[in-house]
């Protein structure tokens, strides 16, 4: 009688997630006075600011991480971009460095239009200023294949492996780091209070 056949092992991979990156600072509250402040003082220099993604609103020129005003916030993310790189396997002679990064700023009734960051590895924004109903943050599934095969899950509801779309409603302090090509977009802001955030880029260098 031949010996009867069983399974030793099953497995699930995941090859193709995005990963998405949420960090939370503390002891914020000069921190972030200080960037409001900074913010105010480069708007008032600039009231017409760039137009870019943000469908109204305002935002500041893209040099935010070399003004010794914004220096805290970055040094304070050194340790989340570090998380990032290792989780690459990124050669320990190369590291994440700050591109570009600059200002936000959402009145009532703006949003910032679907969007991605073609020349960043890697791209984040930070919560200033963010009170209830000022607008989520949203990122949509990259690949353009997965929609067809959505209707043919029987599924008591979506998942991760399976929604289009997931969206975040961030407080004060909260960071997001994606990869660039991620398409993204924030919700109109339906609140009364503004929306303050500082966005960036980050790029690969080899290590000073």
């Amino acid at each position: 009688m031949s010996k009867k056949v069983e399974i030793e092992k099953i497995e699930r991979g995941m090859y193709f997630p995005t990963p998405i990156w949420f960090a939370k600072l503390g002891g914020i509250t000069d921190l972030n006075n200080a960037l409001l402040q900074g913010i105010a003082n480069l708007q008032k220099a600039d009231q017409t600011g760039r137009q870019r993604s943000n469908v109204g609103g305002w935002q500041s020129n893209d040099n935010l991480h070399k003004l010794p005003e914004f220096r805290p916030l970055f040094i304070a993310l050194s340790d989340v971009l570090q998380s990032v790189s290792q989780a690459y396997s990124v050669h320990p002679n190369a590291e994440l460095f700050f591109q570009n990064a600059w200002a936000n700023v959402n009145y009532p009734g703006t949003s910032n239009a679907p969007h991605i960051h073609a020349s960043a590895a890697f791209s984040g924004a930070y919560y200033v200023r963010m009170a209830k109903g000022c607008g989520d943050i949203e990122f949509l599934d990259p690949r353009g294949g997965a929609s067809m095969a959505r209707p043919l899950y029987p599924q008591l509801r979506q998942n991760e492996l399976t929604q289009p779309r997931v969206s975040f409603s961030p407080q004060p302090g909260d960071v997001f780091i994606f990869p660039g090509w991620l398409l993204h977009h924030v919700h109109a802001n339906q609140s009364r209070d503004l929306r303050v955030t500082i966005a960036f880029n980050l790029g690969y260098r080899p290590k000073r």
